[in-house]
């Protein structure tokens, strides 16, 4: 009796998804890219290539790096900001997207990062919590209309005791 009377619209799951947006907030994202550099190149000095323009960061990462994604210009995906070790974030404070980090030391090596896309604030998207905010919707709903149900049927109850001692002594007949 209760489900058949629960419904759940597209626009109702929008609204709270709209509501609940800090819920659903990834906070800043970072794609970046990384060269770690052997020992004996200095990071200096290819920072300095980059940012002439004399190589790009693709460039010096298929040149130089011993690192991660040297196949993809040193790729290392998109992170969020606040799993970044503080001394990445100071390298990158400032940077712009495409630029080049001052150098800073990972793992024994010689290092500089290039933020390839930030987003300040990436959302979870909602194809991904759809069907816990509608699970979430109509459990409420399920809550309220049997709530309601269960009043009615209360009111219109008629309760007849077999045993009088068993009768409440509330005034009620």
């Amino acid at each position: 009796m209760v489900n058949s009377k629960v419904v759940v619209t597209d626009s109702e799951i929008q609204e709270e998804y709209d509501s609940r947006k800090d819920d659903y907030s990834m906070g800043k994202m970072v794609e970046l890219a990384i060269i770690l550099l052997p020992s004996d190149v200095s990071a200096v000095e290819v920072r300095e290539m980059i940012t002439s323009g004399e190589m790009s960061f693709a460039d010096a990462v298929a040149k130089y790096s011993v690192g991660p994604g040297k196949d993809s210009g040193g790729s290392i995906g998109e992170l969020n900001w606040q799993d970044l070790a503080d001394e990445w974030k100071t390298s990158l404070d400032g940077v712009a997207p495409g630029g080049v980090s001052q150098p800073l030391t990972i793992q024994d090596h010689q290092a500089l990062l290039s933020p390839i896309k930030i987003n300040d604030d990436r959302m979870v998207p909602l194809a991904d919590v759809r069907d816990d905010i509608y699970k979430e919707l109509m459990q409420k709903k399920r809550e309220t209309v049997f709530t309601d149900y269960f009043e009615k049927l209360k009111q219109s109850a008629v309760i007849i005791y077999m045993d009088d001692s068993l009768k409440p002594d509330n005034g009620v007949s």
